[in-house]
């Protein structure tokens, strides 16, 4: 006979209190926000937050969501863009695990950059990185002087754009390494190293990426896969939890599409829609 194990019985657990708070919630507004933020992979603490701010708010019908999504929407923290001094340029250096994006993310950036006409220099410090037939070539690096003489040939640059291998999370060793590395390499000491995750992840292993790539003292997180994410909520939420905060969400493979900052609306979204308005390839699979 086949054993639950503790974490398929935390999960039943809580799909239980979930089902037991929508039978419970009367109010048709509340038992929709809980309905969608229970469909797009929102915790059962989280759901129980917002349902009691939506009853000391009096927020009912039609209202409801609207009140949820400003909550919701302030929940994470958000990355604001980079300045541009005279004398430096930003930094962008893309961390985590291997294939979850790292270079896909780059690659959208700087295309988007390049369409605004703006100068982006993409660089790999990766020995592993193979030339790809792209209009964004990624120049490989091995140290600060490399840099500083790459800077040179390359001219006035409005942002440094820099991939990295992708590492296991259990190496803290090389972890601190890179992030040492990498803050040494930045024009001015100016480097913003942001953690890339996969939106697909379970809530557990989200929280073990957290937990081991601490050692990089990462400045924001980017989320991707999201065209492949029918439960978005469950990422969001634990970007808040980790208390870090959020630089870019992605989706899809293309280098001109699917990059977004984000705002308070689209974090709304990805709450309450399981998508970003206006872009249903995001979390395709949801049905709200």
């Amino acid at each position: 006979m086949k054993t639950a194990t503790t974490s398929e019985a935390a999960e039943s657990e809580a799909l239980e209190a979930i089902a037991e708070r929508l039978c419970a919630t009367t109010e048709p507004g509340a038992r929709d926000v809980a309905r969608r933020l229970f469909a797009n992979g929102a915790s059962t603490e989280l759901i129980d937050v917002v349902l009691d701010l939506l009853q000391e708010e009096d927020a009912r019908g039609a209202f409801a969501i609207d009140a949820a999504a400003k909550v919701l929407g302030r929940s994470v923290r958000l990355m604001p863009p980079p300045r541009r001094t005279l004398a430096t340029a930003a930094m962008f250096a893309f961390v985590g695990p291997a294939g979850v994006g790292k270079t896909t993310v780059l690659r959208k950036l700087a295309h988007g950059m390049i369409e605004k006409d703006r100068r982006p220099l993409c660089l790999s410090i990766d020995p592993r990185a193979a030339d790809e037939p792209d209009p964004v070539a990624l120049i490989r690096i091995e140290d600060a002087e490399n840099l500083r003489q790459v800077l040179r040939r390359h001219g006035p640059t409005d942002a440094v754009l820099v991939d990295t291998p992708g590492l296991s999370p259990r190496r803290g060793r090389d972890l601190a390494g890179l992030g040492e590395e990498l803050r040494a390499l930045s024009p001015g000491g100016r480097a913003s190293l942001l953690l890339v995750l996969p939106s697909t992840d379970a809530r557990t292993e989200l929280r073990k990426n957290f937990q081991r790539f601490a050692p990089l003292k990462p400045d924001g997180v980017v989320l991707t896969h999201l065209d492949r994410c029918s439960v978005p909520a469950t990422a969001v939420e634990e970007v808040a939890r980790a208390r870090l905060p959020l630089a870019f969400l992605a989706a899809g493979e293309g280098p001109g599409e699917g990059l977004w900052r984000p705002t308070p609306d689209r974090v709304a979204d990805l709450f309450l829609r399981g998508h970003i308005a206006g872009n249903r390839a995001s979390s395709s699979r949801n049905r709200n």
